[in-house]
């Protein structure tokens, strides 16, 4: 299903979603991935941020966060007994503008 990102930070606390894990490996995207160092990275909660469109991920303890900027689009994909869904957010590339990254971040209640 696909989510606005203006409606996005309440759809997440509806689903009372409060796990958010985002692994270098799971990214579709190569460039994401950092050759031989992986990492893992869990959030409990997330933020909009209108413009420039978006979307922030913060740590419990506040010190650690990550962001997703210049969000086209946001895809939920609900997984089995609302266990492991998956969220795709695609972002406009930086630097070639006709081409958008999809980031996979993993989410579920704790």
């Amino acid at each position: 299903m696909t989510v606005s990102i203006f409606d996005f930070e309440k759809f997440c606390k509806s689903r009372k979603l409060n796990q958010f894990i985002f692994n270098t490996s799971d990214q579709p995207d190569e460039r994401v991935g950092m050759g031989n160092c992986n990492c893992i990275m869990r959030f409990v909660t997330c933020h909009v941020v209108l413009c420039p469109d978006t979307i922030v991920f913060k740590s419990k303890y506040k010190d650690c966060n990550i962001s997703f900027s210049n969000v086209e689009s946001i895809e939920f994909i609900e997984g089995d007994y609302g266990i492991c869904n998956v969220i795709q957010i695609s972002c406009r590339d930086p630097i070639v503008t006709d081409r958008s990254i999809t980031y996979v971040i993993l989410a579920d209640k704790i």
